[in-house]
């Protein structure tokens, strides 16, 4: 419904998508890994996020985004997936 294409946090084990981002590209790549979500640049598509529930992380992928939206060259989206967690990073997505 939302034509995702690729996952933003995942492993070999648990994506749903054959194209994701994770945090060990060196053994997933041959996988389908497309690297480390903090180094991936798409410049349009629709991609699921859903990042581990740790402050520093949320903070930095949150500005990922919104870097990434900033510099699109075409329709480009994120739908973001969190725990119903009470903390200021959640509240800032």
């Amino acid at each position: 419904e939302f034509q995702v294409c690729a996952e933003c946090f995942a492993s070999p084990l648990n994506c749903f998508f054959g194209r994701y981002c994770s945090a060990f590209p060196d053994c997933d790549a041959p996988f389908g890994s497309l690297g480390s979500f903090f180094d991936f640049k798409p410049e349009c598509g629709a991609f699921e996020v859903n990042p581990p529930f740790a402050p520093a992380v949320l903070a930095k992928a949150r500005a990922h985004m919104h870097a990434l939206l900033a510099s699109a060259a075409g329709p480009l989206s994120f739908l973001v997936a969190l725990a119903n967690w009470d903390h200021e990073e959640v509240r800032a997505l």
